[in-house]
């Protein structure tokens, strides 16, 4: 069951190392593996401290007529996703609302069957805009895809070690695939316990964006038994200083630290600028960052990217009457600087 959590986190998740392609088969494991040499990192700055997997699952969920009910309260779904390059950046996230049910066989000794739903806007990470991020199309695309869905479908007897292997259908953006993955599972009369540990490749269910900057493996931990708490943020949040004392650079700036309409900032070039694929619009990493922190405000079709006219739309909301001062209150430029001196730098 916790396995089950675990894949939808994995293949939304994003991220991590080693992709395995084309088969159910998930491959165990409780870290993502390594990831090629580049750059890599993100500008969501350090989570903080290292990333502790969750803990053997210590403590088990009450049965009732051979039946728990599962939900953030008493178990925990988990996810690892990591960077491309030598800044591999992990981000441990979880979900807050889902619901399912595990069912024992007749015997009551015996995990028979788990089906559970997931709300996908319900996940958590460390950082608002990596939050927002995770539920844009460049992942698992909440608005569209609102829910994911595991049905167990066979279980193995266990192994020498107590192991099982879980098969099921699992439900996420588009596609419905069978997969397999270890667990260990127990059943006494106090209860069920379950702990699975696995890696899965976020492609496989169509979530394939970003992977020049993104690992296809996503590392996954599953605990019934456990609670689920809130991630530990750490780094900036909406009107934490990114740099200097506020907003954007020294704490006066407009997005990006860059100087305000009026001043001689050209919204259409610095858009051109941004559109890395040359799509028309905005999406991810694109999307400066102080601009990821509003983007709901701003994205006025609700499709998830910036359009050059929601973008133009934005820089005019900033323009005092008159052409006075820019985003951030400062007075316009009068000095004859180049227009990419005047416009928001990219490295938000």
């Amino acid at each position: 069951m916790r396995r089950t959590i675990g894949c939808v986190v994995a293949a939304c998740l994003l991220l991590a190392g080693c992709g395995q392609s084309g088969g159910g088969t998930i491959s165990p494991g409780g870290a993502a593996a390594g990831s090629p040499s580049g750059t890599g990192g993100s500008n969501y700055g350090s989570q903080g401290g290292p990333i502790v997997p969750a803990p053997v699952a210590d403590g088990r969920v009450p049965l009732s007529s051979g039946a728990a009910t599962l939900g953030p309260e008493n178990t925990l779904i988990q996810f690892v996703g990591t960077h491309v390059g030598d800044r591999p950046d992990p981000r441990t996230c979880n979900f807050q609302k889902f619901s399912g049910t595990a069912q024992l066989d007749t015997d009551g000794k015996t995990l028979k069957s788990v089906s559970v739903e997931i709300e996908t806007n319900s996940l958590a990470t460390f950082h608002p805009d990596l939050t927002t991020h995770l539920n844009s199309p460049d992942f698992f695309d909440t608005k569209e895809y609102p829910t994911a869905k595991f049905q167990i479908t066979s279980i193995s007897a266990p192994n020498d070690d107590g192991e099982v292997t879980i098969t099921g259908d699992f439900t996420l953006l588009k596609a419905t695939k069978e997969i397999s993955f270890p667990a260990v599972v127990s059943v006494n009369d106090d209860g069920l316990s379950l702990k699975a540990e696995f890696n899965i490749d976020r492609t496989e269910f169509g979530m394939d964006r970003l992977q020049e900057r993104v690992v296809n493996t996503v590392a996954l931990t599953v605990v019934i038994g456990q609670e689920t708490g809130p991630i530990q943020t750490s780094g900036p949040g909406p009107g934490s200083a990114t740099r200097g004392g506020g907003p954007g650079r020294g704490g006066g700036r407009g997005p990006g630290g860059g100087r305000g309409p009026g001043g001689g900032f050209d919204p259409a070039a610095f858009f051109t600028q941004r559109d890395a694929d040359s799509d028309g619009k905005l999406t991810g990493d694109e999307i400066p960052e102080l601009m990821r922190q509003d983007l709901a405000a701003i994205d006025t079709d609700g499709d998830g990217a910036i359009s050059q006219a929601e973008f133009e739309a934005r820089m005019r909301s900033f323009r005092p009457p008159g052409g006075g001062r820019g985003p951030g209150g400062n007075p316009p430029p009068d000095n004859d600087k180049s227009a990419a001196d005047k416009r928001p730098t990219n490295d938000e």
